[in-house]
């Protein structure tokens, strides 16, 4: 079954996410404000702590307080999830048909999207902030191991959800100040656009 994918701001943050509702992908109280929004609405929305953060979060047990807008909507079609030996867990949350896709493969030069967060929901980066991809070529170790093995034979328009152990992120050491060493990294990506390396 294809659901709709929700594209939304946190006013004051910058930061989008993307999420589908009723799959539990954001706390509870969020699902149910955000039900029936229509794109470009904003809405102040208070949450309760038993709608919020479960106990081991940070921020468990707090009341909540957010503006939100609905920035867009898509209707994804959802595709495969596998975890590879190693640990690396990829979900293809938008998949192109295969008649229409242009896959990559080492060499290519790649436009990633990206959300980056740790296990607990710790925000730590994103390219939407910036308003430009970020660029770099496939299999050249510019990004961490588990990035561009996730990227590989992956479809341009292409979305993932991938998680990163930490022996395919950045290891023992983290990278400071903001990812701590050991740590296990949660991304959304997006293939927004693919050179492929015979047309360089």
């Amino acid at each position: 079954m294809r659901r709709v994918m929700y594209v939304v701001r946190i006013l004051g943050m910058k930061r989008r996410y993307t999420f589908k509702l009723g799959t539990g992908h954001v706390i509870e109280g969020m699902d149910r404000a955000m039900t029936g929004m229509c794109i470009g609405e904003k809405r102040k929305i208070v949450i309760p702590p038993n709608l919020g953060f479960k106990d081991g979060h940070k921020q468990a047990g707090e009341t909540l307080y957010y503006v939100v807008q609905l920035v867009d909507l898509f209707r994804a079609v959802p595709g495969l999830k596998w975890v590879e030996d190693d640990g690396l867990s990829i979900e293809v949350v938008h998949k192109i048909d295969e008649d229409e896709c242009i896959k990559s493969a080492p060499g290519d030069t790649i436009h990633q999207q990206y959300n980056l967060q740790l296990a607990d929901s710790t925000w730590i980066d994103s390219s939407f902030d910036r308003k430009e991809p970020y660029i770099f070529r496939l299999g050249a170790k510019k990004v961490i191991e588990g990035i561009d093995r996730a990227m590989t034979n992956m479809c341009e328009g292409e979305h993932r959800k991938v998680i990163v152990p930490p022996h395919l992120g950045y290891g023992l050491e983290g990278s400071p100040p903001k990812i701590p060493g050991n740590a296990t990294l949660h991304f959304y990506i997006i293939l927004e656009k693919l050179i492929k390396k015979d047309e360089l």
